[in-house]
């Protein structure tokens, strides 16, 4: 037999759905990504889950959640992103469990600064609402593909938290990029980002990160990994990514 609810409990129900039914639900999108280096060895696998306002590509993006599993299955570090200020630069905290790496950015409502942190040290930073930091840098290429794709180039101001400190980036369409049909349903574009500092340069390899200019998804990334290796030092990965039907 089946239960049946108490007069109350059903008259809540029904003003609780009446008070929902007129809100937009948010969409989740969960996608993964296979990275390797560049010998082909498997070095860790992306979870993602970004929630929006509405389906992207058009929704806004709300928040983001990245774990990095290692090849063993255990999850090795964690990235959490809020977008609640400037639509490309999040508040967000990057965590290493096995370095023990703590970075991250914060915003405070209402300001115009933020704090940058790094391994227990913080700097505070006047910034402009236009600036991109972390995984801003994909929102931000995803929105503007058409424009790349025309030859556009823009420097960036970009938060680099291991140096608590901003730099200016260049971002381009790749010098090999087509955005000619490769296959009959797919057009695809390579955007570039590029550190203008030229010490730095020396460094930091360039970044190329592939998308389909259809659906907007990013298909690949080429560059170096927010994962240390080991010892500690940067690494160069390719990141394939794959997506549910």
């Amino acid at each position: 037999m089946t239960p049946s609810l108490p007069a109350s409990s059903l008259y809540l129900g029904m003003l609780l759905l009446c008070a929902t039914s007129g809100a937009q639900a948010a969409f989740v999108e969960r996608y993964e990504g296979t990275a390797k280096d560049l010998d082909g060895k498997l070095v860790y696998r992306e979870i993602h889950e970004v929630t929006y306002e509405s389906a992207p590509p058009s929704g806004r993006v709300l928040s983001a959640r990245t774990r990095y599993v290692n090849p063993d299955g255990t999850v090795r570090a964690e990235l959490d992103s809020e977008f609640t200020g400037p639509s490309f630069l999040p508040a967000y905290t990057f965590k290493d469990h096995k370095l023990g790496v703590l970075e991250g950015v914060r915003l405070e409502a209402g300001s115009s600064s933020l704090a940058v942190f790094h391994q227990g040290k913080s700097k505070k930073i006047d910034f402009q609402p236009d600036w991109v930091g972390g995984q801003g840098f994909h929102y931000f290429s995803r929105a503007s593909l058409e424009k790349i794709a025309g030859g556009e180039k823009r420097l960036l101001e970009f938060l680099i938290p291991s140096r608590l400190e901003n730099f200016s980036f260049q971002i381009r369409k790749g010098e090999e990029s087509q955005t000619e049909k490769r296959r009959p349903d797919q057009r695809q574009i390579d955007v570039v980002l590029e550190v203008q500092n030229w010490i730095l340069r020396l460094f930091a390899p360039k970044i190329i990160a592939t998308y389909d200019m259809d659906s907007r998804r990013l298909l690949r990334y080429l560059g170096p990994s927010n994962i240390q290796t080991d010892k500690g030092d940067v690494q160069t990965v390719r990141i394939d990514y794959q997506y549910a039907p």
